[in-house]
């Protein structure tokens, strides 16, 4: 058959597959209590993920807040070279223990093909992100609580970073 003017035919071997960060190399944290968990407001897409929460008194924080964490992302851009030009939007979200240790880390919004190999490529930056979180509060106690870092990447900066303090 012939393809419409502009666009080409291409087999299932020359379309390249997405590349995925590993799932065991993803830093686990455990919960300090299983039964109860919390996590941020507002965030639609992590209730999709995760199901509906507590909502804590204080979320977990960044120490040095989003001028710390926007310092180290500014340190890590992308070095995929189809990033270059590309301004994309991924969302992770990881629990923040009772401990302030951040881990558990998933992709809650991705594309298809190149987007969603991007989007694991923050994946893995965010995985190494130094261990600086306070914990989330509910009555003066760190309870443990899930987080959203939310990324606008334009041409592999990942300085547009938000989260909920």
């Amino acid at each position: 058959p012939m393809a419409p003017v502009g666009f080409t035919f291409v087999t299932a071997n020359e379309i390249k597959k997405p590349v995925i960060f590993p799932a065991d190399s993803i830093v686990k944290v455990d919960f300090c209590n299983v039964a109860i968990q919390y996590a941020v407001e507002k965030e639609a897409v992590l209730i999709d993920a995760v199901g509906p929460h507590i909502v804590p008194d204080e979320n977990p924080s960044f120490e040095g807040g989003l001028p710390a964490l926007k310092e180290y992302f500014s340190k890590h851009p992308l070095t995929d070279t189809r990033a270059e030009n590309a301004i994309f939007r991924v969302g992770l979200a990881f629990t923040v223990d009772c401990n302030g240790n951040a881990g558990n880390f998933m992709i809650i919004t991705k594309g298809k093909g190149v987007a969603e190999t991007l989007a694991n490529q923050v994946l893995g930056i965010v995985n190494d992100m130094p261990q600086n979180w306070k914990p989330a509060l509910k009555d003066g106690e760190a309870v443990d609580c899930y987080q959203v870092l939310s990324f606008t990447v334009s041409n592999g900066s990942l300085e547009q970073v938000f989260y909920r303090e």
